[in-house]
């Protein structure tokens, strides 16, 4: 449960939104979500979830998620469009960047569009669940909805 405010919730702006994490989604491949979360360093980071998971720490339960982080290569959004562009943080080794954080610290799900290269050629064979892994840039869409535009 999010604290949105918006036309359909009024004021109270309490409404409901899934973010998934799963190994499985609809009998096909995994579901893996992408979020903006508040951080100390961005307050609108953006990653992606790969798990949920709790642990419990002197009678205290601590909600917590397991995110890969990207990265804003730019201090502006693009020009062209005006959305923010990222990549996949990665480590020297080219695995993800990965972090736990409170689930309280996940905003809201994200957009990303694919930055098509002008010199690449897609693969008329992928599928949408794979694009996150296929692409290295993507657009944050910040016109996806009214909450997306003022957080960004």
């Amino acid at each position: 449960m999010i604290y949105s405010p918006s036309d359909p919730s009024g004021i109270g702006g309490m409404r409901k939104e899934r973010i998934r994490a799963r190994r499985s989604w609809r009998h096909g491949k995994g579901r893996y979500d992408t979020v903006f979360v508040r951080t100390e360093n961005d307050p609108v980071a953006i990653g992606r979830v790969c798990l949920f998971f709790q642990f419990s720490y002197n009678g205290t339960k601590y909600p917590s998620a397991l995110i890969h982080w990207f990265m804003k290569p730019e201090s502006q959004p693009s020009e062209l469009n005006g959305m923010w562009v990222v990549e996949p943080m990665r480590n020297p080794d080219s695995s993800p960047v990965a972090s736990i954080v409170s689930v309280d610290a996940l905003i809201r799900a994200a957009h990303l569009l694919p930055a098509f290269a002008t010199d690449k050629f897609v693969d008329k064979d992928i599928r949408f669940d794979e694009t996150l892994d296929y692409f290295d840039t993507f657009y944050v869409n910040r016109y996806v909805d009214h909450h997306s535009f003022l957080i960004l």
